[in-house]
C-alpha cells in the first residue's frame, strides 16, 4: 500500500498543477487572440469569452480522464482543483481599486471555470459508471 499511495498523490499533484497551467495558458492566449469589438453592445461580451472558452477546453481536456482514474473521489479532486485558480486570482478581486467591471469578469471566470469542471467530472463519473454496469449486465 505505501508505494501505491504514494504513487496516487503524485498524480494528483500533477494532474492539479497540469489542470492550472493549461487553464492559465489557454486563457492568456485567448486574450491576446481573441479581439475585443468595438461596438459597445458586444464589448462586454468579447471581454468575458476568453475565460468561459478557458474554462470549457480545459474542463472538456480533464473531466473524464479524472472521472476515469480517481473514480468515487473524482469530485473532490476536480475541487480541489480549482483551489489554486481562486488562490491565484484573490488578489485581483479583493483589490479595492480595481473597477466594478473588472470585479464581473474575474468572478464569471471563476465561476465559469468551477462550475465547468466540477459539474463536468460529475457528468463524466456518472456516464462512466452507466457505461460500467452496462457492461456487467451485459456479461451475465
Amino acid at each position: 500500500m505505501g508505494w501505491t499511495w504514494g504513487f496516487a498523490n503524485a498524480l494528483e499533484a500533477c494532474s492539479i498543477m497540469a489542470e492550472v497551467a493549461v487553464y492559465g495558458n489557454l486563457l492568456g492566449t485567448l486574450s491576446r487572440a481573441i479581439p475585443i469589438p468595438t461596438e459597445p453592445q458586444l464589448k462586454f461580451l468579447g471581454i468575458l469569452a476568453p475565460g468561459y472558452i478557458a474554462a470549457t477546453l480545459t474542463s472538456a481536456i480533464f473531466c473524464y480522464p479524472i472521472a476515469f482514474l480517481y473514480k468515487k473521489y473524482s469530485i473532490a479532486l476536480a475541487v480541489a482543483m480549482t483551489i489554486p485558480v481562486f488562490y491565484l486570482r484573490q488578489q485581483e478581486l479583493l483589490d479595492p481599486h480595481r473597477s466594478t467591471t473588472a470585479f464581473i469578469v474575474s468572478t464569471f471566470e471563476l465561476a465559469s471555470y468551477f462550475s465547468l469542471v466540477v459539474f463536468g467530472t460529475l457528468i463524466a463519473r456518472h456516464h462512466l459508471i452507466k457505461k460500467t454496469e452496462k457492461k456487467v449486465r451485459h456479461k451475465t
